[in-house]
């Protein structure tokens, strides 16, 4: 199996497994930590957070110039511009430090009126070891280009499984020795210090990568700007519509209101997370593809073929929680946060549309036009501020979930398709046919044929799981007899062939 494939595999791994602690963890995490700190640590992460948005795609950048500079055969350039990279990383690893040291000022006017003094005081040590984890992982993202541009998806991908099981399995102890909220930042800036060091061994050691600065190439640095600048506006819009919204909630309401939205943000978070699995992965491919001079076919069928595979597990994720997601919150939370069923509902709908054309971000990193495409998530952006801090003083969290809903309607589906149909060669009417035909019936009919399932009641954990099973695998059924084509039955069919146990089995 190659490296695309493992990589898209461990992935969805990773999500499944991200999920998966999710059910288990923030429930203990909350009881651990109560409302009040919880709601408190998501409130500093997510004003921190803002600050991700300079790393400015150094790894989406560094990996598009590996590739293109190897097709090429540039050795000496690719050298020197790893060396202007590395420079770059190094400033903005700085630059986040000190907006960050700006921004620490306004914490007391921000917050005075919803936190305590003591809530405070903690919220400020929080938010420096978030800050510096921030500037941590803005250097691990050129390491993490140089994976990225030479294919490495089962490594890079697989340093994020034992990101996850690692920071775990260290939580548990701490919270279990009474740790509070401290020790969840410190921990995850240790991990971000390991996984930095590790990726840069093996990218200089490993993968023979060399930094040499030879001179300053104006042409590239030029090109590098204008690519990263869109970049950073699209880094703004990812933050706003993932971060904001606790913000907003955090200075308007309460840290319990924050900590049930904060639910619904998990879920969103975890269902979004699919919309970059193949973005990433196939960036190598779409930059040897546009240095080629693909055609608009070539570049439609890439989009709609991993793109296919996304949808059906979108599909299945949205359907199985408009019918499960209420009674899932209440075994996983408590009925307390029922709540939380409404918002993500709200969130995930549109949230489909990234994740339809995600791979189309490859395609504009490879032809480094997506100054155009950030200006208009930018827009996006500022519609889904005014939108949520409106709505929120009248009428309360729903508000915020709108307003993030509306922005990805605007954003995704009208004006970034009208720039895709202008500076790219893809067919968007095909590409929607290729990513909706056959599967999106077969799904429609699955949900109805779910509904039934829905009104099972139980108190019983074990037959609500019962129940996902059944519903995923009549789906999954259905799916592959009548919504696949031929060709992906038999990636799947393959797929399910290298699966030990059942190799014996004839499919």
């Amino acid at each position: 199996m190659d490296q695309k494939k493992s990589g898209v595999i461990i992935q969805y791994i990773n999500i499944l497994l991200d999920f998966a602690i999710a059910l288990f963890f923030t429930p203990f995490l909350l009881r651990s930590l109560g409302d009040a700190e919880f709601g408190l640590y998501r409130i500093v992460q997510s004003f921190s957070g803002q600050l991700s948005i300079l790393s400015f795609g150094i790894a989406t950048l560094v990996a598009r110039n590996i590739v293109r500079y190897d097709t090429l055969g540039q050795k000496k350039e690719k050298e020197n511009f790893l060396a202007m990279a590395a420079i770059t990383t190094a400033l903005l690893s700085f630059l986040v430090l000190l907006v960050g040291l700006i921004l620490s000022f306004s914490l007391d006017s921000l917050f005075d009126k919803s936190l305590s003094l003591q809530e405070l005081n903690l919220a400020k040590k929080l938010y420096w070891v978030l800050i510096i984890n921030i500037a941590v992982t803005v250097i691990t993202d050129m390491a993490s280009g140089m994976l990225i541009g030479h294919e490495k998806f089962f490594i890079r991908n697989g340093l994020n499984t034992f990101k996850y099981i690692l920071r775990v399995s260290i939580l548990i102890v701490l919270l279990k020795l009474n740790f509070g909220a401290l020790s969840i930042v410190c921990t995850d800036l240790c991990i971000s210090i390991t996984i930095m060091v590790f990726e840069f061994i093996y990218g200089f050691v490993k993968l023979k990568e060399k930094v040499h600065f030879y001179y300053l190439d104006k042409a590239e640095l030029k090109v590098s700007l204008t690519f990263s600048f869109a970049i950073f506006l699209q880094a703004i819009v990812n933050q706003v519509n993932q971060n904001l919204d606790s913000v907003i909630l955090g200075a308007l309401t309460t840290t319990a209101t924050v900590a049930m939205y904060s639910i619904a943000l998990n879920l969103f978070t975890m269902f979004n997370s699919i919309t970059m699995v193949f973005g990433t992965v196939f960036v190598p491919q779409a930059t040897r593809m546009i240095t080629k001079g693909a055609s608009g076919k070539e570049l439609t069928d890439l989009v709609v073929k991993p793109g296919r595979f996304a949808v059906v597990i979108g599909n299945l994720i949205i359907s199985g929680f408009i019918l499960f997601g209420k009674e899932f919150i209440g075994f996983w939370v408590g009925e307390k946060y029922s709540n939380a069923y409404l918002v993500a509902i709200i969130l995930m709908i549109p949230g489909m549309l990234p994740l339809m054309q995600n791979v189309t971000n490859a395609i504009l990193d490879a032809m480094m036009k997506r100054l155009g495409r950030s200006v208009i998530l930018l827009l996006m952006a500022c519609i889904n501020v005014i939108i949520s801090i409106l709505l929120v003083k009248r009428i309360g969290y729903i508000g915020a979930a709108i307003g993030t809903a509306v922005s990805y309607v605007l954003g995704y589906m009208l004006f970034n398709n009208i720039y895709l149909s202008k500076n790219t060669k893809i067919n968007l009417i095909e590409m929607y046919k290729g990513l909706l035909s056959r599967n999106f019936l077969v799904s429609v009919i699955c949900f109805v044929f779910g509904i039934p399932l829905m009104f099972i009641k139980s108190s019983n954990i074990f037959v609500f799981i019962i129940k996902i099973v059944v519903y995923s695998l009549f789906y999954s059924l259905m799916i592959y007899r009548f919504g696949m084509k031929e060709y992906e039955r038999d990636i799947i069919t393959n797929l399910l062939k290298k699966i030990p146990i059942i190799r014996r089995i004839k499919i």
